[in-house]
């Protein structure tokens, strides 16, 4: 027997409900009762409105969800169930392994066997199918039928690809043993008519059902025709918005008992009803009630009533600010009106993209919450560890994915401490940059060369001049991470290349034993299931994720490492682990569907925005709506048509927004979580359309106008954190309210003063522009240890850059995976390092002394320094691929060989012997020089001239640009204007230390030639005479100092050591910021600053005039020197 009752949730259907079970309970309070509720949340608002708001006892009453009740039907016929039921993420996984291994329907889909995406799609259209009464052996039948009407439906190869595949999917399933939820409904309705507790029961109350499927409407056949069943159903006869619910009530439930009895419990809404009277005006009916209605409302519709909740409106910038919000409504509304937590419902179309905002806004807010929201597996630390674990094996130990993993948090070796773990991650980061690992165990093996001697981790060094800052790194440090790599390498290579999936499963979870910090009393069961022994929630999903796969065992019996690790991946994002519980106490966050049949003095309605709020309703791509609509009209199977899911929509937002009994807020972004213009949902023009015009209240992004616009956003409401910004932006002394929240407070009022420094446009150069003051560290530097010229050049060029680089050491991280090919300054200190290995050589056999000594090559000698030398860089550095490495490495040797040929060819020429390689060096300049300064360097070489007693000083210059620069080919021009400071610097530094420098040779020295930059340019063609630039010697005066040059070089030094002895360190924007490291810290794209440095009278107009210097012309005059102009003989070998 069935009797339906119709209406809306509230009051409606909820009055009934309690009348109904007051009248059951009158005569006899232990009357057994079962009422069956489509959701948990539902089943919570039934027993508050039963018990807490009428006071109704439950002594045997029964409130069940659907499955709640079908799991008690099975377990009293003594069904076996099973532990756990599969997750989506196997269905999913079942799809695929059925795609991949049916190879007589691959063909049809060829093009997303390797789409995983689409496998979870596929899986909801075969869901459909199995729920609408279709299982595997009806599908045979259906596809094998001979029925000549039916054949020519199936010849759309559409249809019968979906439905093949359905076949296969479902048959594997069936053959597997695995059954969902669903599954339970048929042989529950076999049942209902032998089971006592329905005997027993006089009585069950269906409430809130609105549609079912196939299976659940079976079940629901069989419980009418065995029991007396009541339906309460959200319904209205006649009303637009009910039309989803109307149509299932015609085709499905009329026709179901036609003697049942159907009662409204209020009256159909009509809605050209006569205008409101007075007695109207004071009934509950609210207004709201005539949404979607075809007949515009008159007048009479915006009749105030005690039934019509306020209505508020919001235009937020996007989801934080809209939580935020609304977090600080809901305490208002308990601090301020005497509202419950439980009383107020925070709602959305779909919590998807509220998963991370709001517990933190929340929290941060200290509101108590409950809801079903969840966040992946694959957030999780623990998730991630496992899939690094994967990755490190599968990417063959990839430095980075092998750091990341010994970094976690969830990591755990033999004998290490979490902390010591995190106190060597930086070490380790420099070493294996250092020793230039990228990926492969065997470039990870070069640590156990440094397993009993210390590293040297050098820093960076732009000159050749340069000390670099080193890094010592002990050889316990290293030989601890060789022991961990190695011990990581010994357990991941135990997985096999090919495998069951059971197999890779134990394996897996042997590692993760072994090195993820899991709960204590772990096992596996040879059926495969877990055993749970207190275990966290994080690792019981994984667990049971694991069994899912254990499952798919039957269906391939080998599958690839690859694919393992693909479908662990798979399965860790889409298993979720829930962010709050579901019956905790405070503010309900739920979505739309969960939110039927609730009622609330508050409702919340986020994310009102078109696509949103109503959602994007799409047709099935593998499964029509025509098709849909022939399977269901003609076959008799329901399988409801996608596109008609608007008519729930429309529903559901009706049953929503009548959900509030006082308070209604709606809220829609501006933008989208892309950044993309967002469009508020057409149904806000519905309700203003029934409700009357809603204010909209824009909401901005900054604080400081959202606390002068909003009453929210009163300095009462704010967190102290707010309250300290907002008080610091308005320039208010914030220092009580950061005395409580933060020890730290002055770093906020610090970045106050510094913002408002920062966009002045007017006045002179400050701090916060680079003008620190004098350092005592670069004091230091530049007047005791001493600088290399290049720091004079790099001042010139840029004062930022020197700061970044010299003063607070900063270096660019270079990722050694990230290599295509070694760096030109890389290139260059090993052609410099080739060089001086090869005059070295031939120094020390004595060529230079006797020319005509047998046996000596010098080509030879450059080959084997040049192939040790490349040798050693390669088992230390990265090198990129390899093919380029020796291309390269050829041409480099090739192109010396020409330089050398050159070279040794104007040495036996003019005169000049090679002495001195690599020889350190050291002088003041004196106050007349521009000082007081202290140099250092090395320079590359020292000739020596014995007839003339004369030296010069050799420094090679490795150019990989196009063609040269003013200041290549014109050092005199460059020393004057401070952009090559090494000329004039070594002349001074050689003039104080000439003793010292050649202190092994015999003879008096009597002066210096002076400084030749030897270019090693092999991009340089030729110039306008057609004359080779690829190896060019350009000479800079000897006499310099003494000379018409000394004035305008002691000038230069002179505005460089000021302006680092001062401490400005401000931007100087060019042509070199097209090669700077450091363009991420540098503000010169912001505009404020880049006035100051423009309009700024001090150290950045002395360097723009210092770059216009000109040579003074009586320097042009050069006394005699040695020109060597005898023919070059022959290189003697």
């Amino acid at each position: 027997m069935l009797r339906i009752i119709t209406g809306v949730f509230q009051p409606d259907l909820e009055q009934a409900l309690v009348e109904n079970v007051r009248r059951h309970k009158a005569d006899d309070p232990l009357a057994p009762l079962i009422l069956l509720v489509p959701s948990d949340p539902l089943r919570r608002r039934l027993v508050q409105l039963l018990c807490h708001e009428h006071g109704q006892t439950l002594l045997n009453v029964r409130i069940l969800t659907f499955h709640q009740f079908v799991l008690d039907l099975l377990a009293e016929a003594g069904s076996l169930l099973p532990e756990q039921f599969p997750s989506e993420a196997f269905f999913a996984e079942l799809v695929g392994a059925v795609l991949a291994s049916a190879e007589d329907i691959l063909s049809a889909w060829q093009s997303i066997v390797q789409v995983p995406r689409a496998w979870d799609a596929l899986w909801h259209t075969i869901r459909d199918v199995k729920n609408a009464g279709l299982d595997a052996p009806h599908l045979e039948a259906l596809l094998e039928d001979s029925d000549p009407i039916l054949i020519l439906r199936l010849r759309e190869p559409s249809l019968l690809r979906i439905l093949q595949l359905a076949q296969r999917v479902l048959a594997a399933k069936s053959r597997l043993g695995v059954v969902d939820y669903d599954d339970l409904f048929a042989p529950a309705a076999e049942f209902v008519s032998s089971s006592r507790m329905l005997q027993a029961c006089e009585r069950i109350i269906c409430y809130g059902f609105y549609d079912l499927h196939q299976l659940q409407l079976e079940f629901f056949r069989a419980l009418v025709r065995n029991a007396t069943v009541t339906l309460y159903a959200p319904w209205l006869p006649g009303h637009p918005a009910f039309v989803f619910a109307q149509q299932f009530f015609d085709r499905h439930i009329r026709g179901l008992c036609p003697s049942a009895r159907i009662d409204c419990a209020e009256a159909p809404v009509i809605s050209n009803a006569p205008p409101c009277t007075d007695a109207d005006r004071s009934s509950p009916r609210s207004p709201l009630r005539h949404l979607f209605e075809n007949v515009a409302p008159g007048p009479e519709a915006h009749c105030p009533s005690q039934g019509t909740p306020a209505i508020r409106r919001f235009d937020v910038p996007d989801a934080w600010d809209e939580i935020d919000l609304i977090a600080k409504a809901i305490l208002q509304l308990v601090d301020e009106q005497g509202y419950a937590f439980e009383e107020i419902g925070v709602v959305a179309r779909s919590l998807e993209g509220y998963e991370r905002v709001i517990p933190r806004v929340f929290a941060n807010h200290r509101i108590p919450f409950s809801s079903s929201m969840a966040r992946p597996l694959d957030d999780y630390p623990l998730g991630q560890a496992i899939r690094l674990l994967l990755d490190v094996r599968e990417t063959n130990f990839r430095r980075e994915a092998v750091l990341e993993l010994l970094g976690s948090p969830c990591i755990r070796l033999p004998g290490w401490d979490t902390d010591e773990l995190r106190a060597m991650h930086d070490y380790w980061d420099a070493s294996t940059r250092r020793l230039g690992i990228a990926k492969g165990f065997d470039q990870w093996q070069r640590l156990a060369r440094f397993a009993q001697r210390d590293l040297q981790v050098p820093g960076r060094a732009t000159g050749s001049e340069d000390e670099a800052v080193v890094l010592p790194v002990s050889a316990e440090i290293l030989a601890r991470l060789w022991h961990a790599v190695q011990d990581l390498h010994d357990h991941l290579q135990r997985f096999p290349e090919q495998a069951s999936w059971e197999t890779y499963v134990h394996s897996l979870m042997a590692v993760c034993e072994r090195y993820l910090a899991l709960s204590d009393g772990r096992g596996l069961e040879a059926s495969g299931n877990y055993v749970d022994r207190d275990r966290s929630p994080i690792v019981e999903t994984f667990y049971e994720g694991l069994a899912d796969l254990i499952r798919l065992t039957p269906l391939r019996t080998a599958i690839t490492f690859a694919d393992f690790a693909a479908g662990v991946r798979r399965v860790l994002r889409q298993l979720t682990i829930p962010v709050s519980s579901t019956t905790g106490v405070g503010v309900q966050v739920l979505d739309a569907m969960e939110a039927r049949g609730l009622s609330f003095r508050a409702v919340y309605v986020i994310g009102v925005n078109d696509g949103r709020f109503p959602r994007v309703i799409q047709e099935d791509a593998f499964l029509r709506d025509r098709h849909r609509r022939w399977i269901e009209l003609d076959l008799g199977y329901k399988l409801p048509e996608k596109l008609k899911a608007i008519h729930e929509e429309q529903l559901l937002w009706y049953l929503l927004v009548n959900s509030a009994r006082e308070l209604l807020v709606l809220s829609s972004h501006r933008v989208d979580e892309r950044n993309r213009p967002a469009v508020p949902s057409p149904y806000l023009a519905e309700l203003e359309r029934c409700a009357g015009p809603i204010p909209v209240e824009n909401v901005p992004r900054p604080l400081s106008q959202k606390a002068t616009r909003l009453s929210l956003y009163r300095e009462i409401r704010l967190l102290p954190q707010e309250l300290a910004v907002l008080w610091s932006v308005l320039q208010r002394d914030p220092h009580d309210v950061l005395d409580r929240i933060h020890p730290n407070w002055i770093v906020l009022v610090r970045a106050e003063r510094a913002l408002r420094e920062h966009e002045r446009t007017s006045g002179a150069l400050g701090v916060f522009d680079g003008c620190v003051g004098a350092l005592e560290t670069v004091h230091r530097r530049l007047f005791e240890n001493g600088c290399s010229p290049t720091e004079l050049d790099e001042y010139a060029r840029c004062p930022f850059r020197y700061f970044a680089s010299r003063v607070l050491q900063i270096d660019a991280l270079v990722d050694p995976g990230a290599v295509e090919e070694v760096s030109p300054s890389e290139w260059g200190t090993l052609i410099h390092e080739i060089l001086r290995e090869t005059y070295a050589t031939l120094d020390a056999r004595g060529y230079f002394m006797h020319p005509g000594t047998a046996g000596i090559d010098p080509l030879e000698v450059l080959e084997t320094a040049a192939r040790d030398i490349f040798a050693r860089f390669a088992a230390g550095f990265p090198i990129g691929y390899g093919l380029l490495w020796e291309s390269r490495c050829d041409r480099i040797v090739s192109f010396l060989k020409q330089v050398v040929e050159d070279d040794l060819t104007e040495l036996f020429r003019s005169g000049w012997r090679p002495v001195s390689f690599e020889q350190s060096i050291r002088g003041v300049l004196t106050e007349d020089m521009g000082g007081p300064l202290t140099i250092q360097g090395r320079l590359d070489r020292i000739d020596l001239h014995e007839g003339y007693k004369t030296i010069r000083v050799i420094d090679y210059k490795c150019k990989w640009s196009g063609a040269p620069d003013a200041h290549d080919r014109n050092l005199v021009l460059g020393a004057v204007r401070a952009q090559r400071f090494q000329p004039p610097l070594y002349l001074a530094a050689v003039a104080q230390s000439q003793a010292g420098v050649l202190d092994a040779h015999d003879g008096t020295i009597q002066r210096c030639e002076g400084v030749w930059f030897y270019y090693l340019a092999p991009r340089w063609a030729t110039d306008e005479s057609h004359e080779s630039l690829r190896f060019v010697r350009v000479k800079f005066p000897g006499h310099a100092w003494q000379s018409a040059l000394r004035e305008p070089l002691r000038w230069a030094v002179a505005v460089v050591v000021d302006g680092i002895r001062s401490g400005r360190f401000f931007i100087r924007p060019g042509a070199q910021c097209d090669s700077c490291v450091y363009f991420t810290m540098c503000r010169k794209t912001h505009h404020p600053t880049r006035w100051r440095v423009r309009r700024d009278p001090g150290g950045s107009a002395e360097l723009s005039r210092l770059s216009q210097t000109t040579v003074p012309v009586a320097a042009d005059t050069v006394p005699g020197g040695i020109e060597g102009s005898e023919k070059s003989p022959s290189i003697p070998t």
